[in-house]
């Protein structure tokens, strides 16, 4: 299917056959909803720059917050505009996806600019910064698609403590170099479509995920080390697959929906393996299990659209620091996602 013929199926009403449909007809919907789109993404736009702009005397790291809080009032206050905007919106191709995208970008910028306010701090890499935010941007789009965006307003103090508890990394992670061919075999049976197959694969991989780390930490590793395996045997082994480039293909083809789908499937994942920072860390907000989960899809996501599949090995070190930094120390998150591996240790 082109994408004019996915346009159209998109535009035309529900029940109705998009061919039968005059092209005029189809355009002025399509130009209305993006109209309506826009309108709901500037006032947004406008509105977080003003409440962050508007109290200089705070630091930006309060400012930050002033921010967030008021894209949550925003988006409890008007779920349907939003919903269209950065989730209905995300199927209606490359266009629509970039108008969501422009709320991440800002958010990015405002939270740079929190982390680079604090005093005697190395700067936060960019890549981890751009998956703390995305994580911010997945639980909300998880709740507008969900239909409970009322949820929004109570999550989102423990969210903001999740986000602002990230410290810069004791060193610099860098990416493990990619393994010997995996030799997991294929999922079968063979499916039956395109997008079927890339189910299949990263499936696959996640049942070998929580595999891969329930027998680590079964075999006395600590929970800590265990997700660094994990992780590591996640993405190395959808790199070293050769269906893993057509998760890329996948992204821009649906315009995104099916990756986010996947990105949902990897976030509750993600969760059922940090039950056991929860042992070392109770106080940790119960919403950061998730919030980690979407900050590590988030990644994964980055990394499919911009079709390096094949590199996603060098996501292990950034996964494992997102997922440990929030239960143990600062320390041993990093040498652990760089492969040095101390005691465990609380946080």
């Amino acid at each position: 299917m082109g994408r004019g013929e996915a346009s159209q199926q998109r535009c035309a009403p529900p029940g109705v056959n998009p061919r039968s449909l005059p092209a005029a007809t189809l355009d002025q919907d399509r130009r209305l909803l993006e109209a309506t789109i826009d309108d709901v993404a500037a006032r947004t736009e406008r509105a977080l720059l003003a409440a962050y702009v508007g109290r200089r005397e705070r630091s930006p790291e309060e400012r930050f917050r002033d921010a967030f809080l008021t894209l949550v009032d925003l988006a409890g206050n008007e779920p349907a505009a939003f919903k269209l905007w950065l989730v209905d919106g995300v199927g209606a191709g490359p266009d629509a996806l970039a108008r969501a995208d422009s709320l991440r970008a800002l958010l990015e910028r405002l939270a740079s600019a929190a982390f680079e306010g604090r005093r005697h701090e190395p700067a936060m890499p960019s890549e981890l910064v751009k998956a703390i935010v995305g994580g911010l941007h997945l639980v909300i789009h998880a709740r507008l698609r969900a239909d409970r965006a009322d949820e929004l307003a109570e999550l989102a103090p423990d969210l903001l403590a999740w986000a602002l508890s990230y410290r810069p990394p004791n060193g610099r992670l860098m990416p493990r170099r990619m393994p010997d061919p995996d030799p997991v075999p294929s999922p079968s049976p063979r499916p039956s479509r395109p997008d079927d197959a890339v189910d299949a694969l990263v499936g696959d991989r996640e049942r070998r995920l929580l595999e891969t780390t329930a027998d680590a930490h079964r075999g006395g590793t600590h929970w800590p080390n265990a997700i660094g395996t994990g992780f590591y045997t996640f993405f190395a082994s959808l790199a070293g697959d050769a269906r893993g480039a057509r998760l890329g293909d996948l992204a821009t083809r649906s315009g995104g929906t099916a990756a986010l789908s996947l990105c949902e499937t990897l976030t509750a994942s993600c969760e059922t393996l940090l039950a056991g920072g929860y042992r070392l860390s109770p106080w940790t907000p119960p919403i950061a299990s998730e919030a980690i989960g979407a900050s590590v899809a988030a990644a994964f996501h980055e990394y499919v659209q911009e079709g390096r599949a094949d590199r996603l090995y060098e996501l292990a070190p950034v996964a494992t620091f997102l997922a440990l930094a929030p239960f143990v120390s600062n320390a041993q998150a990093t040498a652990i996602a760089t492969e040095s591996s101390p005691s465990a240790s609380p946080r």
